[in-house]
């Protein structure tokens, strides 16, 4: 689940307007590039460690708090489970909508506050 925001049609809070500020095309192009994934799939650069990473920094940055540091992060995190990947064991097809409607939700409320 993807959105797209439009800086005349939409509303923007503060804190998404500082994650705008701090971040940018130039800064995430050249995290992945700095990070080998240049050439991955969309899917697999934003389900990945470094992208956890990356947010984990822009958050830091929007509210000023002490920037993560890699070598300890990458160590601490797993990467985000593919959106199209199957049902969990025993659970079933509503389960996992309703799963992956939950984890969207989650995710849209770190990236966007």
């Amino acid at each position: 689940l993807s959105f797209v925001r439009s800086v005349q049609m939409d509303e923007w809070n503060e804190k998404q307007l500082r994650v705008m500020q701090i971040g940018g095309n130039q800064r995430m192009n050249d995290f992945w590039k700095a990070h080998g994934l240049q050439g991955a799939t969309t899917r697999d650069k934003y389900n990945s460690i470094p992208a956890a990473f990356y947010r984990a920094v822009i958050r830091a940055e929007r509210d000023g708090e002490p920037v993560p540091v890699w070598e300890e992060f990458k160590v601490s995190h797993k990467p985000v489970e593919p959106m199209g990947s199957g049902p969990r064991p025993g659970e079933s097809r509503e389960e996992k909508e309703l799963r992956l409607r939950k984890e969207a939700e989650e995710r849209l409320r770190a990236k966007f506050g």
